[in-house]
């Protein structure tokens, strides 16, 4: 499978923002280098906290930070 153009980028990341919008965050994991890939910068520009990942465990933990400082701490 060969990697999406620009332009296929560029319309990912604005249908993300339409259709996600709203969800407080959102993670994609993707081949190769995840700073290469432009649906991150249109969807951030569009209002969505959406970032590329590289491993599936790295978006996991981003997707987490945020509730695991919000729980209680345990007794």
């Amino acid at each position: 499978m060969g990697r999406l153009s620009f332009t296929d980028q560029f319309f990912i990341g604005s249908v993300i923002a339409q259709k996600l919008a709203h969800l407080r965050k959102v993670s994609v994991v993707v081949a190769g280098d995840p700073t290469s890939y432009h649906s991150e910068t249109v969807a951030r520009r569009e209002g969505v906290s959406l970032r590329n990942f590289n491993s599936e465990g790295d978006a996991l933990t981003w997707l987490l930070q945020e509730v695991e400082q919000k729980l209680p701490s345990s007794p």
